[in-house]
């Protein structure tokens, strides 16, 4: 028979394990302080003023300034400043002020223990920001849990130091591989003990009477199997799942290269979390979130006194995720660690690089004649196009122009002459292109203007804008002025259904171009 199964307060069972038992226990952990167990018995009974719990609070100091700083910070976005425990407690609610109560005074107990072989500052430089994560996500996911998922990204990494001091011989050796090697913690763990830090944060939580949600928070915080939304119709548990990645990133338990699909990943991890009425996170919002992660972290460490080490921006993960992938590109056998140079010579040296592929890119995709994109351009930019009004229901509209008589002036004036006048009327249509998006050499004297979100009348306007424009084209043969024409042909697509292609968008607009060189050229027409 396989060991044995318990199961508590909603949290999955796990088999009962030693160091889970000294945990429990708690007997090698400081005990809370009596100001938090008297708040606690106060919040228990059915009648209770705000102003006893707020005079409770106010016989420790240091925790009142606590909840003060952490309620009036910018993380919380106040409107007002909270000057009193009577107006926190309002603005908290009492199940937040018990929580937030509890975690501050133990995390307060907890900060001063010592060990010379644990490293405190990385373990609450982690603690603060998946707590700090947790409270962006949720404020732009799920504002009503914005505080509780503050605290229970605080606490969901405390099953480390418990372990570290309930069962230091057992955990000390899962430590010293950890760092040694490059595996997340709890993959260590699970691997060397059969139990993860988030069951021994779970049993902690258990032990000290919290409330189940953030017992099941801490449970599933490196876990991916867990339903989208809790049964309130939060998303408590995803929120500070997503924040322990967010953390994982930011303390460098994950590598830098992993940017990007990190992104991906909260993004569609919240999609399905969201509850109703909620408000679905887009990429943008990630990039936004992630931008403020150090700021809030710094801030709150020191709003509740711990010390944290040395952090990392933003900024600084995308110069060092960009010097790895751009080594990586560069050449297989590039010597990894120097990724670890100074952020400014990396970011020289990514600057450099994006400035070719810009060049190579740009090279590629546009016209050496006229100097504006090419038909390779024009394919890419179309497609794009097309999907964009496809997506959002907006819509695009394509121009095709075709020079009149061009082979006869070609015949009469030479082929070089013909290129001076298609080079002119490239440089007509740059003129252009703040008000149509996007110009194109579409082949021979063929070209192509693409804009987004204009009506037909816009386009009718446009259209004509580049005949009249091509019309006042002054070519001089020799004494002689030579006057260039163009037919215009213009259709729009507007279909959030997508029935309308790419290839079905160039056909309409070529149909009207043949209309308009049939009704005597130098003139447009507009599919209607």
């Amino acid at each position: 028979m396989g060991p044995e199964m318990k199961h508590t307060l909603g949290v999955p069972d796990v088999p009962l394990h030693p160091i889970l038992d000294k945990i429990a226990c708690t007997e090698h952990l400081p005990s809370l302080p009596a100001v938090a167990v008297r708040v606690l018995e106060l919040i228990r009974q059915d009648e209770v003023a705000i102003t006893e719990i707020a005079e409770t609070i106010a016989q420790d100091p240091v925790l009142s300034a606590k909840i003060l700083k952490v309620v009036n910070s910018p993380l919380f976005g106040v409107p007002n400043n909270i000057s009193s425990l009577p107006q926190a407690m309002i603005i908290l609610g009492l199940r937040t002020l018990k929580v937030m109560v509890l975690s501050f005074s133990m995390v307060g107990e907890l900060a001063k223990l010592r060990d010379e072989n644990f490293d405190h500052e990385l373990f609450w430089r982690r603690s603060v920001t998946t707590a700090v994560s947790s409270s962006l996500l949720a404020e732009r996911c799920d504002p009503r849990v914005q505080d509780e998922a503050f605290v229970a990204g605080l606490l969901a990494d405390l099953g480390i130091l418990a372990a570290n001091q309930c069962a230091r011989s057992d955990y000390q050796p899962v430590l010293k591989l950890y760092h040694e090697g490059t595996c997340p913690l709890q993959d260590v763990e699970g691997r060397e003990l059969g139990l993860t830090h988030a069951d021994m944060s779970a049993k902690l939580l258990e032990s000290w009477k919290l409330p189940e949600r953030l017992i099941l928070a801490a449970r599933y915080h490196h876990d991916d199997a867990i339903p989208p939304v809790d049964e309130d119709g939060h998303c408590l548990t995803r929120l500070v799942w997503t924040a322990a990645l967010i953390s994982d990133l930011f303390c460098q338990d994950t590598p830098s290269t992993d940017l990007d699909p990190l992104k991906k990943t909260i993004v569609q991890a919240l999609g399905a979390a969201v509850p109703v009425g909620g408000v679905p996170l887009l990429p943008g919002d990630i990039d936004s979130i992630l931008e403020q992660v150090d700021q809030y972290v710094c801030q709150t460490a020191k709003n509740i006194s711990l010390q944290i080490g040395e952090t990392k921006s933003y900024e600084e993960l995308r110069v060092m995720a960009m010097a790895q992938l751009a080594q990586l590109s560069v050449s297989a056998e590039m010597d990894l660690a120097a990724a670890s140079q100074k952020a400014a010579e990396a970011q020289k040296r990514i600057q450099k690089l994006s400035t070719e592929k810009r060049a190579l890119t740009h090279s590629a995709n546009t016209d050496e004649l006229t100097q504006i994109a090419n038909r390779k351009g024009f394919n890419d930019e179309i497609e794009r196009a097309v999907k964009y009004a496809q997506d959002t229901g907006h819509s695009v509209g394509l121009l095709m122009c075709d020079l009149d008589h061009f082979k006869q002036i070609n015949d009469t004036y030479g082929h070089l002459f013909g290129d001076e006048a298609l080079k002119a009327v490239g440089e007509v249509l740059r003129g252009i292109e703040d008000r149509a998006h996007f110009v194109a050499r579409y082949g021979g004297e063929e070209f192509a203007v693409i804009c987004f979100r204009s009506t037909l009348d816009d386009l009718a306007d446009i259209a004509e804008v580049v005949r009249r424009e091509i019309e006042k084209i002054d070519l001089k043969y020799g004494t002689q002025i030579v006057r260039i024409t163009t037919s215009v042909g213009a259709a729009q697509v507007a279909d959030p259904m997508g029935e309308m292609t790419v290839e079905a968008l160039i056909k309409r607009a070529d149909a009207c171009l043949f209309e308009a060189k049939r009704a005597g050229r130098n003139r447009f027409i507009v599919a209607r």
